[in-house]
């Protein structure tokens, strides 16, 4: 039975990536468009040229690699999907580093300016790459420093042994230790490199005197394959040791005390009134208070209606308490969008976001069929099963993903870039629902307490900056951007991965609040997130908190949602 399937997956695989289909749209940059620009098919060996308004139309299969490129300007690379008619692409100038200064977010400081504070500030470490602030990563990064260091005479191993949660310490066939950073249910865990005085060692320093260590930080994987390539895959074990410490001063001369620093308070202007970002359709929907006037204006003006308009009016017809013409705006939106996997996608989100779980289940389950070979179908309907209680079901889904990686059906593009966000989810379904699976051959790791945030969108080709408030008002972000994080951009579309896992761990207790800055989906459409928050402290509710949002406005900031860590 299970070969049956395999064999038909892959006949259903084989023609979906043969599909046929134009794509289109603009080549510009940030003032204007880009003629006699490339657009090079780099799977079919193709390229044609922009016309002088930068536009361009190209064939591609899915699945096919397009390059863009344009002297003087950073090529970016995109991956074909079954939806992708459109392309509208923004190029950036080339940057070359000058005076060891280098392109940052807002609110990090430079290569110079982390290297003057190296000395002062414990929350700084030297890489192979250059100095790295991990208070102000936009990933968990875990230290340890001169300010709390333990000595374990002599022995790694032994010092961060019980120190961090996720480490396990293990020795191979000759008995060597190796240090795993485990995140995920993978099983094929890889063990952690290092980097020491910035230099990259692939096995555990046997030579290392723990008692030499200056500092000390730990990289999960996910992050830490973005930083280091496939050298990172298993995650880093960093070290400065005192041999290594320099001690930089300020340009006067004395150390810089960063204990007034506060760079990094939140003071952006928000939007925070949903109907902004709705069409001025959706706005009028929202407007009626009787279920009468809503019913007589779809009547005149539905035919013209967007997905979004769409969902705009299920979203009155719920406030309203029009069961029966909701239903029947169910059936409508299926017939209407049917073939369509993203809107189905967004109407589902939505339906999530108010506890409809029966209905979803049609939903996610025809994207699954649409899509059998993303990742993220069997991610929405595995949460969407598990949200109805049937827990047997959703772990077969699960199941049935990895068998399909394993078997090379589903792809990454390269051994360094896997499946650390569906691994991720994977692990979490098992330890959040472990007492259904007691039977289960899984070795169960330490569970830490805090909030796991899980941002869902309907778009592959969305893009988007995430601002974590905490409740002292200061924040961290994370750019999923072509320009910030394009190599897992396209390694979640290889994926067919549309979410991203995050975890805020139980060191800073009470309100936070999540922002979002929407920067488009390469064609001036709409696009939809949810956002799911769930607790992990002993005496939480088990049932997640799921927002919903519809963006259609770029570069503002609006509120998605307040959690409770």
């Amino acid at each position: 039975m299970k070969k049956a399937f395999l064999l038909f997956f892959l006949i259903l695989s084989s023609s979906l990536l043969t599909a046929q289909q134009l794509v289109k749209g603009t080549l510009s940059d940030q003032f204007a468009a880009l003629p006699l620009g490339t657009v090079e098919n780099l799977t079919q060996k193709t390229v044609i040229t922009t016309d002088n308004t930068g536009s361009y139309e190209i064939m591609a299969n899915i699945g096919d690699r397009l390059q863009f490129s344009f002297p003087g300007k950073r090529s970016l690379i995109f991956i074909v999907e079954d939806i992708t008619k459109t392309l509208n692409v923004q190029l950036e100038d080339e940057i070359t580093e000058l005076d060891n200064v280098v392109v940052t977010r807002k609110g990090q400081k430079t290569l110079k300016e982390l290297y003057k504070e190296y000395n002062a500030n414990p929350a700084i470490v030297k890489t192979v790459f250059g100095y790295l602030d991990t208070e102000s990563a936009s990933y968990q990064i875990r230290t340890m420093n001169e300010k709390n260091m333990v000595q374990a005479g002599g022995d790694l191993a032994t010092m961060i042994r019980g120190r961090f949660p996720g480490v396990k310490i293990a020795n191979d066939g000759q008995g060597m230790p190796q240090i795993f950073l485990r995140e995920t249910a993978s099983f094929s865990a890889v063990p952690a490199g290092y980097d020491i005085d910035n230099v990259l060692y692939d096995t555990y320093p046997t030579w290392l005197d723990a008692n030499s260590i200056f500092r000390l930080a730990i990289i999960p994987s996910r992050s830490a394959n973005t930083r280091y390539g496939s050298f990172g895959a298993g995650g880093m074990v960093i070290i400065n040791t005192q041999s290594s410490n320099i001690h930089p001063v300020g340009e006067d001369g004395k150390p810089i005390d960063l204990a007034r620093l506060d760079d990094n308070l939140f003071k952006y202007e928000v939007l925070e009134d949903g109907d902004l970002y709705d069409s001025d359709q959706s706005k009028l929907i929202q407007s009626f208070d009787h279920g009468e006037n809503l019913m007589d204006y779809l009547s005149r003006a539905g035919s013209s209606f967007s997905n979004y308009d769409w969902i705009s009016t299920a979203q009155k017809m719920n406030e309203l308490k029009l069961k029966e013409e909701l239903t029947t705006l169910h059936r409508t939106y299926l017939d209407k969008y049917g073939d369509h996997a993203p809107s189905l996608k967004a109407y589902g989100y939505w339906l999530h976001s108010i506890g409809d779980f029966s209905t979803s289940l049609t939903f996610f389950q025809l994207v699954f069929k649409l899509r059998p070979n993303y990742l993220q179908s069997y991610i929405d309907l595995a949460d969407n099963y598990e949200l109805l209680g049937q827990l047997q079901k959703a772990l077969s889904l699960y199941v049935r993903a990895t068998n399909l990686v394993d078997s090379g059906f589903i792809v990454a593009p390269s051994e360094g870039g896997r499946l650390y966000n569906f691994d991720r989810g994977y692990d979490s379904f098992l330890k959040r629902n472990k007492e259904a699976f007691v039977d289960l051959d899984f070795e169960w790791d330490s569970e830490e307490a805090g909030t796991e945030v899980t941002l869902y969108f309907d778009e592959t080709e969305a893009e988007f900056e995430l601002f974590f408030v905490n409740p002292e008002n200061q924040y961290f972000t994370e750019n999923y951007s072509t320009w910030a994080n394009l190599d897992l951009i396209n390694n979640n579309k290889a994926l067919g991965i549309s979410s991203l896992e995050f975890f805020i761990d139980q060191n800073l207790r009470g309100e936070w609040k999540v922002y979002l800055k929407y920067l488009g989906n390469k064609k001036q459409a709409p696009s939809s997130v949810k956002l799911v928050a769930r607790s992990k402290y002993p005496n939480s509710s088990k049932v997640p908190v799921i927002l919903f949002n519809k963006l259609t406005a770029e570069d503002e900031l609006i509120l998605l949602g307040t959690l409770t860590n």
